[in-house]
């Protein structure tokens, strides 16, 4: 969720994805679901990636592309004539879809702070050496960076493009205390307090025994790196990949395990109170907590299912947040319709109710928490 022009409103991605890139554009919807706004990379690229968008207060949104050039990769012990992927970050506007700044990883960071190692025997494959997969603004109005294949987050001037600081990788620019270190990190934002939180998944290939949600301060002064608050699982976790870490309005902590099937909630001081499992095949780029009002503008949706003694209809309101319980609707004719059911409470996407009283024609009826009526589906008959 996104706060968009002063009102909450979701934003998603579509497009393609291949080999964790993608190519396509996004979209913000407001409340009841509505597209109000699209957001598209310009210059020529063919697509922006999935990673991530960031709304500014100027009007604008931060995103990632990727470009695949030929490149030198004699620092890489691989071929002068070799394939590399460009990291690129765009500033659009919103109102005109122009790029109002435009930054390049091939312009600020050697291709030697990669940790990918070139494999011979895929000679023409690209070298994706930074991988930028999460954009951020500190206090400054400055731009950091994550990049999962060079280990490290950086801060980006957002007017010269210059890189100010470095954390992590073979060329940090604080020195890193115990346990601040990263290795294949994602999601590194600023803290209000000045310092950074990050997910920092540890693999792949492993390099640390388990998935991190970390907090680190920074002393720019001294330009050194303190890790004060380590997030780990009960069940040790090591993500292969994506991730993010979340403080919520409470204090507590979200983290997303990313290529784990797994979200979970913590108190400040560590304890687990929420665990979140998916289905082992599946996976979450992130995962987020947040209060969401969906009012959809279509009505709720009914199924019947004739039984012996009389039907089952299935109710569904997609999106509506606001429904607490249903009931089934009953008469002959439509404008007579009556309760012919008992209460039944929400039960995730699909609510089953048994019907109770006869009648030709069916409806369900959405109710809120007080026990108000706040949607019907159209009637449909019984024996459909």
């Amino acid at each position: 969720m996104i706060d968009f022009r002063g009102e909450p409103a979701l934003v998603w991605w579509q497009g393609i994805a291949y080999i964790g890139h993608g190519f396509g554009h996004w979209i913000v919807a407001n409340r009841a679901y509505e597209p109000i706004a699209s957001v598209r990379v310009g210059n020529g690229y063919p697509g922006g990636d999935m990673h991530d968008i960031v709304f500014t207060d100027c009007g604008t949104a931060l995103v990632i592309t990727y470009s695949t050039v030929a490149w030198d990769l004699s620092e890489i012990d691989g071929p002068e004539d070799g394939n590399l992927t460009d990291s690129v970050v765009q500033e659009i506007d919103l109102e005109t879809g122009a790029v109002v700044f435009e930054w390049h990883s091939l312009d600020h960071i050697p291709v030697a702070e990669t940790y990918l190692q070139y494999d011979p025997e895929f000679p023409n494959r690209f070298i994706d050496y930074v991988h930028a997969n999460a954009l951020a603004l500190d206090a400054e109005g400055n731009l950091v960076v994550t990049a999962r294949n060079s280990w490290a987050a950086y801060k980006v001037d957002r007017v010269t493009g210059d890189v100010l600081w470095r954390y992590g990788g073979k060329a940090s620019s604080f020195e890193l205390g115990e346990g601040a270190d990263l290795a294949w990190p994602h999601d590194a934002r600023p803290t209000d307090d000045g310092g950074l939180k990050i997910f920092d998944n540890g693999a792949a290939p492993p390099v640390h025994e388990q998935s991190r949600g970390i907090f680190v301060d920074l002393d720019t002064d001294a330009m050194t790196a303190t890790l004060t608050k380590a997030y780990t699982h009960p069940e040790p976790v090591l993500a292969d990949s994506q991730g993010n870490v979340q403080i919520l309005t409470n204090g507590n902590v979200m983290v997303g395990w990313g290529g784990a099937p797994l979200a979970s909630e913590f108190a400040a001081d560590g304890t687990l109170v929420l665990d979140i499992r998916l289905p082992e095949d599946k996976e979450s780029y992130r995962a987020f907590r947040f209060a969401w009002d969906g009012q959809p503008t279509d009505d709720p949706i009914i199924a019947v299912e004739p039984t012996p003694d009389g039907a089952t209809v299935y109710a569904t309101w997609n999106g509506s947040t606001a429904v607490a319980g249903w009931r089934a609707l009953a008469d002959d004719t439509e404008g007579a319709l009556a309760p012919a059911s008992d209460v039944v409470a929400g039960s995730g996407f699909e609510t089953e109710i048994p019907v109770i009283a006869d009648g030709r024609l069916l409806a369900v009826e959405a109710l809120d928490a007080s026990g108000k009526p706040i949607g019907r589906s159209r009637a449909v008959a019984r024996d459909q």
